[in-house]
């Protein structure tokens, strides 16, 4: 019943005194609660999950399941990766020690593409290990990852490897040897961000130093763990450095002040739930009960411990849990139930140490140490030869220097060629745009005329011809024929008249618009015995209108050509645009060409491709004899 009440008086003080979400993993959450079921928000959640130490454990539980729900959905195998990475670190911190393993070993298994998440991997495989009490295995492959991520520069795997050399020596009692790796972790230099990996190291280092009675040295060590915990809101190492203060006051006799370290890490624990620590804490207050004469409560929380080595398979923690229980039988007189739980403890102890052969941990510690040895024979080769590549250097240097007042001259030279060239560059291009402004404007001058004059002469005829049909003889058939045949002559050429005069005059493309002036020039070719298949789109006023002139030649000039030479019967015209180009493709079914003959031969395709290179653009011209032609050109919209 105390035992009951224990546990809710530390759980209400709980949800009255922390404030364990931060910002950073709240800004996660509402970005995944905008976009639940998109790749953003499988992102955000395995975000997230990076920052779940702040978060009860069901919570990681809950959001990486759905991150694999997610990643399965969209098909993203690393995301599904990842999110069982995050699933194995929840049950491994609620010691759920077999489901931990069973899925990093098929991650191990897998492809895993990312260096990073394999090593995270790696080293939660190790510290399940050392949960289950295989620390001999955890020793082989912590020295295993330390030696990788040696060789990739990756300070937080190596770190966390040291750390985990530390952790596993002392489990086994190795105290100096556990010393020298720890003290590895913390005297290398770091930035501030990755200050928060060394707080383990402090914790188990304070450890190493209260089993030697150095106390002030632990006392230092663990107040720099508490202070680091709470800067960096990391609540599971927060409350490793109460339980280790706890030892600390009660190794100095302050009974009470550990009893309430005790209970703050207890407080910590049943906000994050995991019960590898859980179990530590029962025990270690079973002890201080024990010590203060609180037996029947000291045995009550070693049994609830004791319980839960067995439910959760923590076989490494199973001697703290008897001994406490040892302690409270013992103080209580019970010498039978004491008798008994001290030979239980000795023979998990004894079996604990066959596990570990010294043997062993030596060959893997020469084997790190002749792979230390070979790096640094690495490394000073590096060295020579980085000496040597600054002598080479040098010398390179001197010949380059040499060369470079070459290339500098000749460069200058090149320049200077460079802008004559540029300057006869702009000449032509100004001489082809006076040509063409000029050929444009005589066009026009001679529409205008054509549509002024000679158009008018005809429709005067016309007028006039209409003005004698009514003196003209009905009854002489022959006359009457004369006159309409010569009607209808005097009709087709105003109307051949205008059409000429509005091919000829610019303003008829920009007014009527291009593709308008386009689709006219196709329908008066009706009866010319081509089928047109157009395609083609206006082109918008933010273009100029010598390029809209020019392509509207182009075009003109390609039928024209095909209706001289090629005995086609189709022919393919399609105009599109995107953001910088206009893309012209003409196509027909007919005998084709050589294309290098017909350059010889005549003008026309020297006028298409100089109209093209006026624009700035390309063209690309595909035809042999027998099967057609095409020309593609690519014209730049500015």
């Amino acid at each position: 019943m105390k035992l009951k009440l224990l546990f809710t008086l530390l759980l209400l003080f709980h949800y009255a005194n922390i404030s364990a979400y931060t910002p950073k993993t709240e800004a996660y959450l509402q970005q995944y609660r905008k976009a639940a079921s998109s790749e953003t928000g499988l992102k955000a959640l395995l975000d997230f999950c990076g920052e779940y130490k702040t978060y009860p454990y069901d919570t990681l539980r809950k959001y990486a399941s759905e991150a694999l729900l997610l990643s399965r959905r969209f098909q993203n195998e690393d995301s599904e990766l990842q999110s069982k990475f995050w699933l194995a670190t929840y049950f491994y911190r609620t010691s759920q020690l077999d489901s931990a393993l069973n899925i990093c070993r098929q991650l191990e298994k897998s492809s895993i593409r990312d260096v990073f998440l394999d090593r995270k991997n790696h080293l939660l495989i190790s510290s399940v290990l050392i949960k289950k009490g295989q620390n001999q295995e955890a020793i082989s492959r912590y020295f295993f990852l330390l030696d990788e991520s040696d060789i990739h520069s990756d300070t937080l795997s190596y770190l966390s490897a040291m750390h985990g050399l530390g952790w596993a020596n002392m489990e086994i009692q190795r105290t100096d040897e556990a010393k020298k790796w720890l003290l590895s972790v913390l005297n290398l230099p770091v930035s501030s961000r990755l200050e928060e990996i060394k707080i383990p190291s402090y914790i188990n280092l304070s450890v190493n130093y209260g089993m030697q009675n150095n106390l002030d040295s632990a006392n230092v060590l663990i107040q720099k763990a508490i202070e680091l915990s709470v800067k960096f809101n990391n609540l599971l190492n927060e409350a490793n450095s109460y339980n280790i203060l706890a030892n600390i006051y009660s190794a100095r006799g302050l009974n009470q002040k550990a009893i309430d370290a005790v209970k703050k890490s207890m407080q910590l624990r049943l906000h994050i739930g995991d019960p590898f620590y859980v179990v530590s804490d029962l025990a270690q207050l079973s002890g201080l009960y024990a010590e203060t004469g609180n037996y029947a409560e000291g045995i009550n929380l070693a049994q609830k411990a004791w319980e839960m080595t067995g439910e959760n398979g923590l076989a490494s923690k199973k001697p703290i849990v008897l001994d406490a229980l040892f302690k409270n039988y013992y103080g209580s007189g019970n010498y039978k139930k004491s008798t008994e739980t001290l030979l239980l403890l000795e023979k998990i102890k004894d079996s604990t140490n066959i596990a570990i052969s010294a043997e062993k941990l030596s060959e893997m510690e020469a084997k790190y140490e002749l792979s230390k040895k070979e790096i640094t024979i690495k490394n000073q080769e590096t060295e020579i030869n980085r000496k040597n590549l600054i002598i080479w250097f040098a010398i390179i240097s001197l010949i380059g220097i040499i060369l470079t007042g070459v290339v500098i001259y000749r460069s200058l030279q090149y320049i200077q060629q460079s802008k004559i060239k540029s300057i006869e560059l702009e000449q032509q291009q100004k001489l082809t745009q006076s040509i063409f402004e000029t050929e444009e404007n005589e066009k026009t001058r001679i529409g205008a005329s054509l549509h002024d004059g000679l158009g008018q002469l005809l429709s005067a005829i016309k007028m006039n011809m209409q003005f004698m049909q009514t003196h003209l003889n009905p009854d002489d058939p022959k006359v009457n024929e004369v006159y309409h045949k010569t009607l209808d002559l005097v009709e087709t050429s105003i109307r051949e008249t205008r059409e000429v005069s509005h091919e000829l005059v610019t303003n008829f493309i920009i007014t009527k618009g291009f593709k308008t002036a386009v689709e006219d020039l196709v329908n008066k070719l009706d009866d010319s015995g081509l089928e047109f298949e157009i395609s083609i789109f206006d082109i918008p006023n933010t273009v100029s209108d010598t390029i809209k002139i020019n392509i509207y030649r182009i075009i003109q000039e390609c039928i024209n050509n095909i209706l001289k030479h090629a005995n086609a019967t189709k022919v393919y015209i399609t105009l599109e645009a995107d953001e910088e180009y206009i893309h012209g493709l003409i196509e027909d079914n007919g005998q084709g060409f050589d294309i290098h003959a017909a350059k010889k031969k005549g003008i026309g395709i020297d006028n298409i491709c100089t109209r093209i290179h006026f624009l700035k653009g390309k063209i690309d011209i595909t035809s042999n004899p027998g099967n057609g032609a095409l020309f593609a050109f690519h014209i730049p919209m500015e």
